[in-house]
């Protein structure tokens, strides 16, 4: 009889559990609309938790959450600031960084006055072009009679034309890098990126302004101030 009841009773515990925890299991309705069930977190950032879910999984951002769930999923708004801010700035170097790569130049440079800080240089600039045509080709062989005109057969054909332009450019430029070993009058070849202007004067007393370049994309970045 005992044994029946306890039998009983923990059937009946079993059940209560049960439907304990079905009760109990996550749900999330975001601030938009969306409800997820039986959501468990897979992933948090300081902007947004990751979540599997009865229909699969979702990125839910802590922005779209209610008060309560983001203090549940512990939300951190300064970490969400400094997370958002780095984020920002890395976009922002991003298109800074293609902004270089599509103003740099390659550049022969005689070498006018080398400084710890760069180099005083008169450069030839060097560019290659590539342009693609579609060029009308005759063919070889008896041409075909035509209906009307004289009888000539052509076809078309995509080529492409390549050269390379060199400009020499009348105001030297400052190229800042590494010229430990470099020496005035000697030449140097390569890619430089754009990294502001450079105020001096001259051995005459003269104010001076003058372009000024870096020899890597690095460099350039910390000397307009965004590193």
């Amino acid at each position: 009889m005992n044994m029946g009841v306890t039998a009983c009773v923990a059937s009946g515990l079993i059940i209560l559990v049960g439907i304990s925890t079905l009760s109990f299991a996550d749900e999330i309705t975001t601030l938009s609309g969306e409800t997820y069930t039986d959501v468990k977190v897979k992933r948090k950032t300081p902007l947004e938790i990751t979540v599997s879910h009865s229909s699969g999984v979702a990125t839910i951002p802590f922005n779209d959450l209610p008060g309560e769930l983001k203090r549940k999923y512990g939300y951190n708004v300064n970490a969400a600031i400094n997370m958002r801010n780095r984020q920002t700035t890395r976009r922002q170097l991003e298109r800074i960084s293609k902004r270089l790569d599509q103003n740099s130049i390659y550049v022969n440079a005689e070498l006018n006055q080398v400084t710890e800080e760069g180099a005083l240089a008169y450069v030839t600039v060097i560019e290659k072009h590539e342009r693609t045509y579609d060029a009308v080709i005759k063919s070889k062989g008896k041409p075909q009679k035509l209906s009307h005109g004289p009888a000539q057969e052509t076809h078309h054909e995509w080529r492409t034309k390549r050269w390379t332009s060199r400009k020499k450019l009348e105001e030297p430029i400052f190229i800042v890098g590494d010229w430990s070993g470099y020496y005035d009058g000697e030449t140097w070849s390569g890619r430089v990126y754009p990294a502001g202007t450079l105020s001096y004067t001259t051995t005459m007393g003269a104010a001076k302004r003058v372009a000024k370049y870096a020899t890597t994309k690095r460099l350039a970045l910390h000397h307009l101030s965004i590193e």
